[in-house]
């Protein structure tokens, strides 16, 4: 129930966005269109933690009980633009290839394994907001990439007519018409201004937002992320090439930012690829089929020690952990079997006074009376330190350190 009303909520601030058209050019209605590109993929941002769970439920195999469940209207997932039929998820190439283009990614743009990006398309008269999706283990160019969302709003339409889904249902339609056709919703919400109706799941959906004193400002979310056959792959166990271009260091850099840490004795700087680990004399719990591009956590053990670790495939295919490289480690007070220490010997038990002496002025120092405890902090577009302690002793109690990209500048070194 919680992810419904998420799902509706995102879609009312979508709709509060303002509809704004303007006359003129069509690059004209495309700079229009940008605009609201980013204020959607802001709130999309804030608001992704509520799908993170879609992947994993949108792949599992179909039960028996929802084979033989009786399809409802709004199930179909059909619908029209300017007068040509489509079923979500529709591939992207179809929507190209009949009018609606899109100047917010090239088409070469490569999709990680289960991701997915939004853009604006138009047809030069009416714009559309969807969602391109990869589902497969494989990394994908969007024009190989399938639409598995839709967001349609009646201020981007040239007229109601360029836009019907199942039973014939429009922005136009009102709150009664669509009930009439398609059936009761699963959620509703009202407010002073508009009406919500909800059919599905986080998914899996069919919405609705009806502003009956401002019609124009009506839309539409159809979504359908499921996968098929198309988004099999097959796992490559062959060693990416990357991986050979590992430097293993010979110190701590001067700062943690150099994103070096010894981990029970051994020098890594993340990501470190999980070869390096095995090499000295760690091997790795249960292996794991990691996606291109994506993330999982594998134990790694040695000499009856156990470390949880993250690592990320960096490749363009699905590949084992054995293949991927260690982007993140942590140490707690509670779990130190396995020590972690970082440049100027930074490790749990370091005071809070040598920390102020030792970090750079990346770090961000913050306290919290609600648990009584301090931090320091450092945040860059892909790497991650998080060192807390508690007031009364002083000292740090955890650690994390995480890396996510390869390429990654080492300016601490």
């Amino acid at each position: 129930m919680k992810k419904k009303k998420i799902v509706l909520f995102l879609s009312v601030l979508l709709s509060l966005m303002g509809c704004t058209q303007t006359e003129g050019s069509e690059g004209d209605s495309l700079n229009t269109a940008n605009l609201e590109t980013e204020k959607a993929e802001a709130l999309e941002e804030e608001l992704s933690d509520a799908f993170d769970n879609a992947f994993d439920v949108m792949t599992a195999p179909e039960t028996e009980v929802q084979a033989q469940k009786e399809e409802k209207p709004w199930e179909s997932f059909y619908f029209e633009l300017n007068g040509i039929s489509y079923r979500l998820p529709c591939t992207y190439a179809e929507l190209v290839n009949n009018g609606w283009s899109q100047n917010e990614y090239d088409d070469e743009t490569e999709l990680t394994s289960n991701s997915m990006i939004s853009f604006t398309m138009s047809d030069g008269q009416s714009k559309i907001r969807v969602g391109a999706i990869n589902l497969s283990g494989d990394s994908k160019c969007l024009k190989d990439c399938k639409i598995g969302t839709l967001n349609v709003r009646d201020c981007d339409l040239a007229d109601s007519d360029v836009f019907k889904m199942s039973e014939g249902i429009s922005t136009d339609s009102s709150k009664d018409e669509i009930i009439s056709k398609i059936g009761e919703a699963d959620e509703e919400q009202k407010s002073e201004e508009s009406e919500s109706l909800f059919y599905g799941d986080s998914y899996r959906f069919v919405s609705f937002i009806i502003f009956p004193e401002n019609p124009e400002v009506n839309q539409i979310n159809i979504w359908n992320i499921e996968s098929d056959e198309s988004d099999v792959s097959q796992t490559n166990v062959q060693v990416p090439e990357y991986l050979s271009e590992y430097k293993a260091p010979e110190k701590l850099g001067e700062t943690p930012l150099s994103m070096t840490v010894d981990i029970d004795g051994d020098l890594y700087t993340l990501p470190a690829p999980v070869t390096e680990f095995l090499n000295n004399g760690w091997s790795i719990r249960e292996e794991k089929e990691i996606g291109a591009g994506a993330n999982g956590s594998i134990v790694l053990e040695r000499n009856e020690k156990w470390v949880s670790v993250d690592v990320k495939n960096f490749a363009k295919y699905q590949t084992i952990a054995e293949n991927c490289a260690v982007s993140s480690i942590g140490s707690f007070e509670d779990m130190n079997e396995v020590s972690v220490i970082l440049s100027g010997n930074i490790t749990l038990g370091t005071t809070k006074e040598d920390l102020e002496q030792l970090l750079p002025e990346a770090f961000e120092y913050r306290t919290q009376e609600y648990d009584n405890t301090f931090s320091f902090s450092y945040s860059g577009k892909d790497a991650v330190i998080y060192l807390t302690g508690d007031n009364d002793s002083q000292i740090v109690k955890s650690i994390f350190v995480q890396n996510n990209a390869w390429a990654y500048e080492k300016t601490g070194n």
